[in-house]
């Protein structure tokens, strides 16, 4: 199917979006480091030590030399002990990388086998974080009961969004006993900013 061409600009819709950056190779998958053994929250909200945080420095991979990453979509799964009642699961982004130490480094794959790309962010289960501050912001929020098997998957029609230097953070708690949880996030990179 060819693109529509509007006033010179190359329009993609949903479908042809993510083909295309699979095709490219910029289409990753972030998940839990063991299959089938999730991963522990909290029993309250931490904001510096989140579920898993997703974070890119200046030094972009290449190609672009100006590269953004998209949050796509999000499926977590209650697995083991069930959590002590509803389970808060909480987006936030920030235009800093919050980074500090610590974690279990999580390896994205590419969703494309053929192509043999190096994913241009990083990201860890459980790290420590720097304190927040003003740059960031919680852009999604949701309970879901605490029942276990459970699945959800959160569609953020590509709209939760860092530029080449940021970090998106996903925490996940429950009252009195912390949730553990298996995740795939779905991400989109090299979105050239203009």
């Amino acid at each position: 199917m060819p693109y529509p061409i509007i006033a010179g600009v190359t329009t993609l819709v949903t479908r042809d979006v993510g083909f295309a950056s699979s095709f490219a190779g910029e289409r990753w998958i972030l998940k839990n480091p063991t299959p089938g053994t999730g991963i522990a929250g909290h029993t309250a909200l931490t904001r510096t030590t989140p579920l898993f945080s997703i974070y890119q420095t200046d030094l972009a991979a290449t190609p672009p030399t100006e590269q953004a990453l998209v949050l796509s979509t999000l499926t977590l799964s209650q697995v083991s002990t069930v959590a002590g009642g509803a389970i808060t699961i909480l987006v936030n982004v920030d235009s800093t990388n919050r980074y500090s130490s610590g974690g279990t480094a999580l390896t994205p794959q590419r969703m494309n086998a053929e192509r043999a790309l190096t994913a241009g962010f990083t990201a860890s289960s459980l790290p420590t974080l720097s304190a927040d501050g003003a740059t960031d912001y919680d852009v999604f929020e949701i309970q879901i009961p605490a029942v276990s098997p459970s699945v959800l998957t959160i569609d953020f029609k590509d709209a939760v969004r860092i530029g080449k230097t940021g970090t998106i953070n996903v925490y996940a708690f429950a009252a009195t006993t912390a949730p553990t949880l298996t995740f795939a996030a779905e991400l989109i990179e090299s979105w050239t900013e203009r």
